[in-house]
């Protein structure tokens, strides 16, 4: 008697903790799931505080409640070697290379049904956002729309359900997780659609040269990988994710080093030769400077003369400079482009002799003895002992 009453209330409290375990299956704050008993799914999908009955039965029997997260993953892709369009760009004939691309995709798993299907085939038309606001209002109200010559409804079967019949792996992103360990979780819905993910790059490189996509790897070559990689019959969306869950970030189109070094280098130009013209400015003034204080020991001059006879001096080498350029406008105090200066002699030298030539010449003028240009005239007319006699004397 009393063994059959420890039975019994062995049986009871089995009873009560196996109904206690199949009741308590609740549904967190960050997650949906789909309820599986005996190996087939609930066609509903469960959302944030609902408590489901899931029989507490070992795994072979397959109840369960599959949960998905929805936050948003963030997928890092390997970097993707693809060939480029031949075909001109900014003026240039470009070749056909391989280009690195350095891809990410955020997405996360679907919580409405946005797809749009016809009435009468079930076949994909659109997405909800592709209506107007009164056509969504209109579906709201009657349950389906007139759109684009098509009787379309909202998607019967829940997009998550796809994703679920779909086997797409699920990342198990838990406290307490290792860094190695996340990584490892999200290496698998990363690797299931790295396919995808390649094939909609190799698409877009296909149809832009590399400096193009180079100039544009965030604008036009983003929007061209993305409009592979969320097209109706992809992968992706035909597993059951949707459009407004899925972000595409191109973060870089690379081509091959030699190719990069060049582009960076064209581009780089300009601002070096700014740079440089500003440095030799910037001595040849000093230069000046100096050969007028070198000129104030043996002809003292007033503050004043020595700002004319500075500013003229930087007005010839402006006009040398112009002239010998054939009139473009560079910096008109260097060597001529050829590389070659101005005279003979070095750009001191060359100095030197026009602060002594403008000095006289204003000094003529000053006093009435002649005029501004035969006082270069003779400066220019200076033989090389004389101008290195006139030099000796500074």
């Amino acid at each position: 008697m009393i063994t059959l009453i420890v039975v019994g209330c062995g049986f009871v409290c089995f009873g009560l903790l196996w109904l206690y375990c199949s009741l308590m299956n609740f549904v967190d704050a960050n997650e949906m799931a789909i309820r599986v008993i005996w190996g087939k799914e609930d066609p509903e999908v469960y959302k944030a505080g609902a408590r489901l009955f899931i029989p507490w039965l070992p795994s072979l029997f397959h109840c369960y409640l599959e949960r998905y997260p929805l936050g948003m993953f963030d997928l890092d892709y390997d970097t993707i070697k693809v060939m480029s369009k031949e075909g001109d760009y900014a003026g240039k004939h470009r070749a056909s290379v391989e280009v690195a691309v350095d891809s990410r995709a955020y997405l996360n798993f679907p919580r409405e049904r946005e797809m749009l299907v016809d009435i009468d085939t079930d076949e994909p038309i659109g997405f909800i956002c592709d209506l107007s606001q009164q056509e969504r209002i209109d579906l709201t109200v009657n349950g389906q729309v007139d759109w684009r010559g098509h009787t379309v409804v909202l998607e019967l079967t829940h997009p998550l359900i796809k994703i679920f019949r779909a086997g797409v792996p699920i990342p198990k992103i838990v406290k307490g997780q290792t860094k190695e360990e996340r990584a490892k979780e999200m290496a698998k819905l990363q690797d299931w659609s790295g396919e995808a993910m390649s094939g909609s790059v190799r698409s877009a490189a296909a149809q832009m040269t590399w400096v193009e996509g180079n100039e544009n790897a965030r604008t036009a070559f983003k929007d061209r990988v993305e409009e592979g990689f969320l097209d109706a019959d992809g992968a992706l969306i035909q597993a059951g994710f949707r459009p407004s869950g899925i972000k595409i970030a191109i973060q870089a189109v690379d081509p091959p080093k030699p190719l990069k070094d060049a582009l960076a280098a064209e581009e780089a130009a300009p601002h070096v030769a700014a740079r440089e013209r500003i440095e030799v400015g910037n001595t040849i003034t000093t230069m000046v400077d100096e050969q007028i204080e070198a000129l104030k020991k043996h002809h003292p001059m007033t503050k004043k003369d020595c700002q004319r006879v500075r500013q003229e001096v930087l007005n010839q080498l402006t006009r040398d400079r112009t002239m010998k350029g054939g009139g473009k406008l560079t910096d008109n105090r260097i060597a001529n482009a050829d590389g070659t200066s101005f005279a003979s002699g070095s750009v001191s030298e060359l100095v030197g002799g026009i602060v002594l030539a403008v000095s006289a010449a204003l000094s003529s003028k000053d006093s009435g003895g002649g005029s501004k240009d035969s006082g270069r005239r003779r400066a220019k007319d200076m033989t090389r002992e004389e101008k290195d006699r006139a030099m000796g004397h500074i």
